[in-house]
């Protein structure tokens, strides 16, 4: 099975989006090498991927909730890890934390949701 996220803004900004695996290892998943470009227009909804991008998440083992976060921000990011590579260990606080608006010089937010993927 693939896995493709929906979403959609209120504003133009940019994007990053996480996965936690079931071992609560953190990781960037987009931007990506495949697709680089994490502008988002808002009011339209997107999916990632979709047909045009040159990549699919497939959903495989080890069985159990996994988490995808996504940050958004009116402003380009200062810095975008690296795509793939293990960022560390999701704390409890940060899978359990949900939705978060912090009022700064530019606009942030941040949601999650999980999934269980079972045999």
């Amino acid at each position: 099975e693939n896995l493709v996220i929906n979403f959609y803004t209120n504003r133009d900004c940019y994007i990053k989006v996480y996965h936690i695996d079931v071992n609560r290892k953190l990781s960037l998943i987009f931007p990506n090498p495949y697709y680089s470009d994490n502008f988002i227009k808002a009011e339209r909804i997107y999916k990632i991927p979709d047909p045009r991008y040159p990549f699919s998440f497939t959903l495989e083992g080890p069985y159990g909730t996994e988490f995808i976060k996504v940050a958004a921000s009116t402003v380009q990011f200062d810095d975008i890890e690296e795509a793939f590579s293990e960022l560390g260990t999701a704390s409890e606080e940060l899978v359990s934390r949900g939705l978060a608006i912090k009022q700064t010089e530019s606009l942030t937010a941040e949601a999650m949701f999980s999934y269980t993927i079972l045999e």
